[in-house]
């Protein structure tokens, strides 16, 4: 079985990346920054890396660099950054073809824009999101302590071209897919 590190400090991305990964059959090890993931690397070299830049302690460009200097570390596939930066975007479609779905993560403190273009494949009617929210990224609700967080499911009349994603959130859309 093929074996893919999953580098971010995200353990919402590291878990929504393990899910599709393993779907692929891939073998996953996860590491929270670059720190984590050199050390796994040193053990054994995987056969790929999906790596986020933006992390603490080590970020994914100075991992990059330690991993090129290693002894075969030239060989890891390694996928990096984000062209939907700054936002987490994962999406795969439903083993009968049926929906996309897609998540993202909008860690920052502003409404961010996302193009819904995607290739190969047209979205059609009723569509529903999944919204995640909090007051801050630290936000989590606790036994006896107001709410922090919400979850809401919003139906969609048709998908848009351009999603809107609210600050501090994690969005799960299920569309459709024209047959």
């Amino acid at each position: 079985m093929k074996t893919c590190l999953v580098v971010d400090d995200s353990s919402v991305i590291r878990k929504v990346a393990r899910r599709i990964l393993e779907g692929l059959d891939f073998q996953i090890i996860e590491a929270e920054d670059g720190e984590k993931a050199l050390e796994v690397c040193k053990r054994g070299l995987p056969e790929a890396i999906l790596l986020d830049w933006n992390m603490p302690i080590m970020d994914g460009y100075e991992f990059l660099g330690n991993l090129r200097r290693m002894p075969g570390g030239d060989q890891p596939k390694v996928n990096s950054g984000s062209p939907t930066y700054p936002l987490d975007v994962y999406a795969s479609l439903t083993p009968d073809h049926k929906y996309l779905n897609v998540a993202v993560v909008n860690a920052t403190e502003s409404q961010q824009m996302l193009d819904l273009n995607v290739a190969g494949v047209h979205l059609a009617g009723p569509s529903k999101q999944w919204l995640l929210t909090g007051a801050s990224l630290d936000a989590a609700n606790q036994v006896g302590h107001p709410q922090q967080l919400e979850i809401k499911e919003i139906a969609i009349d048709d998908p848009p071209g351009v999603l809107t994603v609210a600050p501090i959130s994690v969005s799960i859309y299920r569309f459709p897919v024209a047959q």
